[in-house]
């Protein structure tokens, strides 16, 4: 738990999942502007690798983003908090690399359904002009909430933010709907 944020009210209106990860993201992201970088634990709790490890890999791996990397990390902590209900789902489809995958999976919301929007929790995918993975965290009144992995560009310095931006943001593809996802039963 960060030591900053004190806790998380559950909201009754949402599933078991989208609670989780808000709880999850609040309590160790609470600030709009917060940014963790490379060297700090936090980042390597949230990409699974050690500012070396990364190092090290980017030697083989040039402008390779952390984004993908953080988003698989907070599958894996859904998975193991066993709210995954898609049977021998072990890896998540999520990344701006296999993006045609991730448009056939389900919950997967085009920018141009327009009768739909995000929820607090879903999974965003921009294009700017690289492609990019991360968290919504909320919408409201034209402006969005966000919270991602990565540099902001291949190569530049990583680190995990939050940040607010105009809704939708900039190069805005889509967003997977997480009750959808990780709910084999649900209608999309």
């Amino acid at each position: 738990m960060a030591d900053d944020a004190t806790e998380y009210i559950e909201n009754p209106y949402y599933t078991d999942v989208r609670n989780f990860v808000n709880r999850l993201l609040d309590l160790n992201f609470p600030n709009d502007g917060m940014k963790v970088g490379l060297r700090e634990t936090k980042f390597s709790q949230f990409t699974n690798k050690t500012a070396d490890e990364w190092m090290t890999w980017w030697e083989t791996h040039p402008g390779y983003s952390t984004c993908v990397d953080f988003i698989q990390n907070i599958h894996s902590r859904i998975c193991d908090a066993k709210l995954c209900r898609r049977k021998g789902e072990n890896k998540f489809t999520l990344s701006p690399y296999n993006l045609e995958v991730t448009k056939r999976g389900k919950g997967w919301h085009s920018a141009g359904d327009a009768d739909l929007s995000p929820n607090s929790g879903d999974l965003f995918v921009v294009k700017i002009p690289f492609r990019h993975v991360g968290i919504i965290l909320d919408v409201y009144d034209g402006y969005c909430s966000l919270l991602a992995g990565g540099g902001g560009m291949p190569g530049a310095t990583q680190c995990i933010t939050r940040v607010q931006s105009p809704y939708p943001p900039k190069g805005f593809v889509g967003w997977v709907d997480i009750d959808e996802y990780y709910n084999p039963e649900s209608k999309n």
